[in-house]
């Protein structure tokens, strides 16, 4: 998952390979906004501020933001168009302090790469303009990463940390496909991500877990939340 475009190329490979007498293929890429749940991280956060002996800024605390997402979808003839889907997903979190003695920050950054198959169901989809209903499953491959750096009177001091957490997602959603062209298409859709991941795990060492330090649980990715965007497909005739 370190490279994301060999991915894609991967996956797209995949679909075609396992599809090459088929009618119609499409491709598509895009991206959209996405709201976060992310409770478990800032509970976290919380436990960090309750710990020190100052009070830093929450400045930022895990805004909701944009993801982005590759498709390779092959067009059935009727009501179905199946294939996969990679996505991806970031936020992140800053506490921080200045004053004359000195500065504390402390950074929090979260990723999610999320490979699946994506089913689109309704009236030709990907073959004519018309709404459909969409249906995605897969894994959900997330990273957590801890920077926390404290300068006073010109001594520095700093902590960096990496973690990891998987499993598994579904996503039912709605979509509009559009012609726009020949081979165009465009598509609107709106969908519910709900994740089911195990806790954060240091890098290396699954044994590690991260916890909140106040309640004693496991801190899980939060990624769930609401779904919005475009997709643009090619689609190629194979007749």
């Amino acid at each position: 998952m370190k490279n994301p475009i060999n991915t894609i190329v991967v996956l797209l490979a995949v679909l075609l390979a396992q599809t090459a007498g088929a009618q119609k293929i499409i491709l598509g890429a895009g991206g959209g906004y996405a709201t976060f749940g992310m409770e478990d991280s800032k509970a976290f956060n919380r436990s960090v501020q309750n710990r020190l002996p100052f009070s830093p800024v929450l400045t930022d605390n895990f805004p909701d933001w944009y993801y982005y997402q590759a498709e390779a979808l092959y067009s059935f003839p009727g009501i179905l168009a199946a294939g996969l889907k990679l996505s991806a997903a970031s936020t992140g979190s800053r506490l921080h302090l200045a004053d004359y003695s000195g500065e504390y920050t402390f950074d929090n950054l979260q990723q999610v790469w999320v490979p699946g198959i994506k089913l689109l169901v309704g009236k030709a989809p990907g073959r004519r303009s018309g709404p459909c209903f969409s249906a995605e499953g897969g894994m959900a491959f997330s990273t957590m990463t801890l920077d926390e750096t404290a300068v006073v009177y010109e001594e520095h001091a700093g902590e960096h940390l990496e973690f990891k957490a998987r499993g598994f997602y579904v996503q039912p959603g709605l979509s509009y496909l559009q012609y726009v062209g020949e081979y165009l298409i465009v598509s609107a859709n709106v969908s519910w991500y709900q994740g089911f991941e195990s806790g954060y795990y240091k890098k290396g060492s699954s044994n590690q877990k991260i916890t909140n330090t106040e309640t004693g649980e496991k801190v899980k990715p939060g990624w769930n939340g609401l779904r919005a965007g475009i997709v643009v497909y090619w689609g190629i005739n194979l007749e």
